[in-house]
């Protein structure tokens, strides 16, 4: 079976809240998605290529 390309928010996975997007710099593409409730952060700086998650406890 295939699966469709869909595209979907990035999700906390303590409580399924969608994660709030805040860009740094106007120029810049490092880019940080935080949970509303302080849960989890996931943060994607373009020299390492690959996002960079935190589950805060």
């Amino acid at each position: 079976m295939l699966k469709r390309f869909s595209v979907s928010q990035d999700v906390c996975p303590v409580c399924k809240k969608a994660l709030a997007t805040e860009a740094h710099h106007f120029f810049s593409s490092h880019v940080t998605k935080q949970c509303p409730d302080g849960h989890y952060e996931k943060e994607q700086h373009p020299a390492l290529e690959i996002p960079v998650e935190v589950l805060k406890q």
